[in-house]
């Protein structure tokens, strides 16, 4: 009788083992499919961000180029008004923020609770630096000039009070 209880306890001990054994497997199967997930849906938030920066830098592109062909087609005969530059607009804007967002939640929040006295343009420009978006890049994104964004660059730099030996695509990385 003893031989019986004996083995059945071991019958148990090894049946609670391997259920065990299960359900720490099947956790981190969990854990591994979740991380995929997360990691497949922060890749498709970096290819949004990356499509809508790509075309609006495409269509600014070709505007500048037909703005300059034009001005050297007809530099001598009547006098032309160059097509504006397209900014992001409301909907694309909103699109980006939320795909910024989804990327690297808490940046803008934080950003705004440092430093209350951004403008929306502020933010859209420490995002693109973020991003580590190039100056011309961020130009033909904004779909303004060069000028403006290195100008634009200086008054961050004013806002943060960052001394001169700060990088601020440094500051604004070290953020994230």
């Amino acid at each position: 009788m003893l031989q019986a209880e004996l083995r059945t306890r071991q019958q148990r001990i090894i049946l609670i083992s391997v259920i065990g054994l299960l359900v720490v497997a099947g956790l981190a199967v969990f854990l591994i499919m979740r991380s995929r997930n997360h990691k497949q849906k922060q890749q498709l938030t970096q290819q949004n961000i990356d499509t809508l920066l790509a075309e609006r830098i495409a269509l600014n592109t070709k505007i500048e180029e037909l703005n300059r062909r034009h001005t050297v087609s007809n530099a001598e005969t009547k006098p032309f008004e160059a097509l504006p530059a397209i900014l992001l607009e409301k909907e694309d804007e909103k699109r980006f923020r939320k795909s910024f967002n989804d990327l690297h939640p808490g940046f803008i929040d934080n950003l705004r609770k440092t430093y209350p006295d951004l403008t929306s343009g502020n933010e859209l420009l420490c995002m693109l630096i973020a991003l580590r978006r190039r100056n011309e890049e961020i130009a033909l994104a904004l779909g303004i000039s060069r000028d403006s964004v290195a100008t634009s660059r200086y008054r961050l730099r004013t806002r943060f009070n960052l001394p001169k030996d700060v990088d601020l695509n440094d500051f604004i990385q070290s953020m994230l």
